[in-house]
């Protein structure tokens, strides 16, 4: 555990060697909003601004983290404008990714699984997320991704084996509907 909600927000967290989970909790429900490789800034909003960690982070495997206090962090960046605009960006991006993630609310589930397929897909496009990381991800039964895989398996967007999602069709995902 690297730290939880509601812990205060005293540190930077630079993810050097592994992988990093970060939930959000609400009750007995758990959403895994993203898994993180390196080189990640983790915690980078409650570093800024000293408030509570508000979604948890979890080593996903053995990880290597440099942790750099709020008054050390602030140090750093307060004579350097180049490294400012760098923390401002970072933090701009946890507010983008948040936004985003809110307004994927409104769409059905089938869409936010296509988007989050080409979000995650590599070069090659290449997803090497198991079915149960997706539906936490999605908030979702790993059962329900089974049927939408085999959807968009049937359509053509998609060909999967043990391990790997392979993007076949990234237009054909954007456009998928209800």
């Amino acid at each position: 555990m690297i730290f939880r909600a509601g812990d205060p927000g005293d540190a930077l967290y630079v993810l050097v060697e592994g992988a990093v989970r970060i939930t959000v909790a609400e009750g007995r429900h758990s959403l895994q909003l993203s898994v993180v490789h390196p080189p990640a800034a983790v915690g980078v909003v409650g570093a800024l601004d000293g408030l509570e960690r508000t979604a948890t982070a979890i080593a996903e495997t053995d990880a290597a983290l440099l942790r750099i206090g709020r008054d050390d962090l602030w140090a750093i960046l307060a004579p350097d404008p180049v490294m400012m605009r760098g923390a401002v960006d970072a933090a701009a991006a946890v507010a983008r990714k948040a936004a985003q993630a809110e307004a994927a609310l409104l769409l059905s589930q089938p869409q936010r699984l296509a988007g989050l397929l080409l979000t995650l897909a590599d070069q090659g496009g290449r997803v090497r997320l198991t079915q149960a990381e997706l539906a936490g991800m999605l908030g979702t039964s790993r059962s329900h991704i089974v049927r939408m895989l085999g959807a968009f398996r049937a359509a053509g967007l998609i060909a999967t084996s043990p391990g790997v999602i392979l993007v076949l069709d990234r237009d054909g995902l954007a456009r998928v509907d209800a």
